[in-house]
């Protein structure tokens, strides 16, 4: 893991759970509180041995990361039945849009 690794997520975390809230919503919502919220359900799935949770970067290969993509096993409710999910994509805005990257690189993130 890289120091620059978290507050990247964070950032990606921030703007994808913002971008679900209805606006109605947001007019009531306490960014700084809502982000902490969000923040803290990370950190959990990190810490929790009961998730099987996993966090891939992406790097352009000069050491700057791209975007990120987790995923981690959920349970459906109603079966019991354990799957795989996507839980976040993320693609910092500057390199949207840009055309295929070939030169990225995937890298599991660890603490």
């Amino acid at each position: 893991m890289r120091d620059t690794d978290v507050p990247f997520i964070h950032q990606g975390l921030s703007e994808t759970k913002w971008q679900d809230i209805p606006d109605d919503q947001k007019a009531v919502l306490n960014k700084t509180e809502f982000d902490k919220r969000i923040f803290d359900d990370f950190n959990f799935y990190l810490t929790n041995e009961r998730f099987k949770f996993k966090v891939f970067m992406t790097d352009l290969g000069n050491g700057e990361n791209a975007g990120f993509i987790s995923v981690g096993e959920v349970v459906n409710p109603a079966v019991g039945l354990r799957m795989g999910a996507i839980l976040d994509f993320w693609v910092k805005p500057a390199v949207r849009r840009r055309g295929n990257y070939t030169h990225a690189e995937a890298r599991m993130w660890t603490d």
